[in-house]
């Protein structure tokens, strides 16, 4: 969530009453619940993974932070080749520096439907991220 101050916490999604149920429905429709869990916080250590979920927000203005993991650091089942965990909750060290006009490249790509969440989608925009390294 964009404006988080450093020394807060990324919650979980069901403990800041942002449960995404379209995500919970198709989870549920394709016999997956490990891939969703709104009891649990994400984080990555993958700069372009977590830039990317930054520009998938949907305010289209996320913010990379880096963060503190609490609790059990959980792989994630459904993204373990992006270094994804999730967990209780993490505290914000510091926002990200990111490099310059990343983001704002990605989110031109939205704007102009060129990006497509979930799937082979999400491949492709990370794709894209890591290219323009």
């Amino acid at each position: 969530k964009p404006g988080l101050p450093v020394g807060s916490y990324i919650l979980p999604a069901r403990e800041t009453n942002s449960v995404r149920e379209d995500v919970l429905k198709l989870v549920e429709e394709r016999g997956l619940p490990e891939h969703y869990d709104p009891s649990s916080a994400y984080v990555t250590t993958d700069l372009a993974w977590a830039m990317l979920y930054a520009c998938y927000h949907s305010s289209r203005l996320g913010v990379v932070y880096e963060v503190e993991p609490h609790g059990e650091l959980i792989e994630d089942p459904d993204q373990y080749d992006f270094g994804a965990f999730k967990c209780s909750r993490a505290r914000i060290l510091k926002i990200a520096r990111l490099p310059v006009g990343k983001m704002d490249k990605l989110r031109l790509r939205f704007y102009r439907g060129e990006c497509r969440s979930g799937g082979q989608g999400m491949v492709d925009d990370y794709l894209f991220l890591r290219a323009e390294s």
